[in-house]
């Protein structure tokens, strides 16, 4: 039985906020409130890391969608099952149960649609823990059964990590994106009794500062070792968050990246106010690893770094390259036809 948990005026600008730091009062899941989102034709994540542009520009909308918080009371039999919680989150009829605190949020189980089937957690499963931010993660142990009209069935025990693995820019369609996302990725694995089969859910979620839910959720479900999945992903599209001042810049600034796309060479032109070194990295759209480059040396002013991507044997599609400059990141997205 799948559980998939999203909760998780369009304007042409740019929103920049401080790093993300999520807690109860910012980020916690709240009763009396909803979140509007669309159900979106599913996309890859994209990569982990700093400095990240993750572009969603071609976002394909399929359907409205809201989940609903409210106090677990108001939930038919909720209270007599699930004692410790105090949060009931509504997601297309189905209940998920949660215990929030100043710590953080413990799923303590699931009911369906029909009221008949529910799942409790005898080991909770923990969904985060505040404050959380960029390089933050935990893991630990999970444990449930089944119950179907209060009959006791089958069960599983798994395993969970969420880690805060990645912070940058966040590009929607209509020109709105966000600048100091933070991304939270969340790996869930387990193992049915009586079974040899592994089931597992990969959730990533990206917060900004001034808004309480994710603003987009992708999810991805299966056998481990098996190509069969299930996808899940939604968006919101129409935060209304005031424009803030522009973080603290870079001491280096890149400019342009072109052509794009590109066959043989490809140029950064960059500017940087102070020396230093440059190493650049080569990912494909996944998020794997393809290449680690030479260093770069950089001096002081503008410059330009050409990479002879020809030579590299890549076949048509996008990329994202890298580049850290002492602490910062900074990742481009190049084409190449």
């Amino acid at each position: 039985m799948k559980q998939l948990v999203l909760i998780l005026t369009i304007c042409f600008s740019t929103y920049s906020f401080s790093q993300v730091v999520l807690t109860k009062k910012s980020h916690g899941l709240a009763t009396g409130t909803k979140n509007d989102m669309k159900i979106i034709e599913y996309i890859e994540p994209g990569i982990s890391g700093k400095g990240i542009v993750w572009d969603f520009t071609k976002i394909v909308e399929k359907a409205n969608f809201t989940g609903s918080l409210d106090e677990t009371y108001v939930v038919p039999n909720a209270p007599a099952i699930f004692t410790q919680s105090n949060v009931a989150l509504e997601e297309f009829n189905n209940k998920f149960i949660f215990n929030v605190t100043e710590t953080g949020i413990e799923q303590e189980g699931y009911i369906s649609s029909n009221g008949k089937t529910y799942l409790k957690y005898s080991k909770a499963f923990v969904k985060m823990q505040y404050p959380f931010t960029y390089g933050n993660s935990f893991s630990g142990e999970c444990e449930a059964d089944f119950y179907n009209d209060n009959v006791k069935g089958s069960g599983f025990k798994g395993t969970y990590e969420v880690s805060a693995d990645g912070l940058g820019t966040l590009l929607f369609p209509n020109g709105v994106s966000y600048k100091n996302v933070l991304r939270v990725k969340e790996v869930k694995k387990s193992k049915y009794n009586q079974s040899n089969t592994v089931s597992e859910d990969v959730t990533y979620r990206w917060y900004i500062q001034q808004h309480r839910y994710p603003v987009l959720v992708v999810i991805k479900s299966g056998i481990s070792g098996s190509n069969n999945s299930t996808t899940l992903a939604a968006y919101n599209p129409s935060i209304l968050i005031p424009a803030e001042k522009q973080t603290k810049s870079s001491s280096v600034r890149i400019s342009s990246v072109f052509p794009n796309p590109a066959s043989d060479v490809v140029t950064i032109a960059m500017q940087s106010e102070t020396e230093g070194t440059a190493t650049i990295s080569l990912y494909d759209a996944s998020g794997k690893l393809l290449r680690a480059l030479n260093p770069v040396g950089l001096n002081v002013g503008a410059q330009e770094i050409k990479l002879s991507v020809g030579d590299w044997n890549l076949a048509k599609g996008v990329y994202y390259l890298k580049l850290m400059v002492d602490s910062n990141e900074f990742t481009e997205k190049i084409e190449i036809q």
